[in-house]
């Protein structure tokens, strides 16, 4: 297996391990306003529930993009949680 495909099945893994909490945090994504723009962390703070294992949250992102329901603009910006520690994200758009 070359690292892209062990990269996806561990998203994978993660995801089916939080099954319940990936469809309902998915639609939060997929019914994001047309105008939204954001990031991973912006979507974190509309999705309610907590998954069982923090790598969720990146497999969520992943995901979404995958499924079309986010895409990436290119661009990048400090996140504001204080356990980030303002590192630098990728900024998404609703994908149409």
């Amino acid at each position: 297996m070359n690292a892209q495909e062990l990269k996806n099945e561990g998203i994978n893994r993660t995801l089916d391990n939080n099954a319940a909490w990936k469809e309902g945090a998915l639609y939060v994504v997929k019914n994001l306003p047309a105008d939204w723009r954001g990031t991973g962390e912006d979507i974190r703070a509309l999705v309610d529930e907590e998954p069982s294992h923090p790598n969720a949250w990146g497999g969520l992102v992943s995901k979404a993009v995958s499924e079309g329901f986010i895409k990436p603009t290119g661009e990048y910006t400090a996140m504001v949680s204080k356990k980030s520690h303002g590192r630098k994200t990728a900024v998404y758009v609703k994908a149409a």
